[in-house]
């Protein structure tokens, strides 16, 4: 007697350890393209933040106080990556709260991904926030979530040991399937945001449902030509603690549908 699950593996069976290793095969260089320069960031909704940038590090202090999902004063670790000519990346870890941010500069505007994690006594749970500010001033304009991914079936490579394929499924859903890698052969369906930074440029946020974990990217296409650059973050049980990596990825799109009159 068989059972279709007999062989079935859950992906909140992989830890980060198992996870992560070679998943950044193909990580962007990093840059230094904001080292000595200092952001003043006025927030959507009140409060100014400035962040100082060195080579590797971003030094942040408060000039107006803003809410809780803004980031504390203190030094943390950074790293910047160019997503596309006018617009910067900068993975920031800060250890104190569990927390991963991605920052987006592009002229003007800036936008914020915070990713949060918490330990609890049955394990540990993510929550993550958008945030949006003006640089040098209030923000002239904030970006409304996009439906621009919607209908796409796209093939991603992270490493030669990762690839999976992602079915953009509507505005606020969609679907991951390993390929190769740790998670090959799971998937799953889960709640996503997305906006659009330029033409062919998107930020894509996803949380996973069944372990604690939150991908950050910003993809850009050119044709059926696509290349993702951001940042992953997962609760690592075995050291109770957020574990980030930087990534990069290529893929292609392998079909677009229309759902409009279906």
């Amino acid at each position: 007697m068989s059972t279709h699950t007999a062989d079935y593996r859950p992906a909140s069976d992989v830890t980060m350890a198992e996870l992560f290793p070679n998943h950044d095969g193909l990580r962007p260089a990093a840059v230094d393209a904001l080292a000595g320069s200092t952001l003043d960031l006025h927030w959507v909704g009140g409060g100014v933040t400035t962040l100082s940038f060195t080579a590797d590090a971003a030094e942040v202090t408060t000039v107006t106080p803003a809410g809780e999902w803004i980031l504390l004063d203190g030094t943390l670790t950074a790293e910047v990556v160019e997503l596309r000519a006018g617009f910067l990346g900068a993975a920031l870890h800060d250890p104190r709260t569990q927390s991963s941010y991605f920052l987006v500069v592009g002229g003007d505007h800036a936008v914020l991904v915070h990713t949060r994690m918490s330990a609890g006594p049955t394990g540990a749970t993510e929550d993550t926030r958008v945030l949006q500010a003006g640089i040098g001033g209030p923000a002239a304009s904030v970006l409304a979530r996009t439906d621009d991914l919607v209908g796409k079936r796209v093939f991603w490579r992270y490493s030669d040991t990762h690839s999976f394929e992602h079915i953009y499924l509507e505005p606020n859903r969609y679907c991951w399937h390993g390929l190769t890698g740790p998670e090959a052969g799971m998937g799953g369906v889960e709640p996503t945001s997305a906006y659009r930074l330029a033409d062919g440029l998107v930020l894509f946020t996803w949380s996973d449902t069944s372990v604690a974990f939150n991908g950050t990217i910003v993809i850009d296409f050119d044709g059926d030509t696509v290349t993702s650059k951001g940042r992953l973050f997962g609760w690592e049980a075995a050291e109770r603690a957020g574990q980030q990596i930087i990534v990069g990825a290529g893929g292609r799109v392998l079909n677009s549908t229309d759902h409009a009159g279906l």
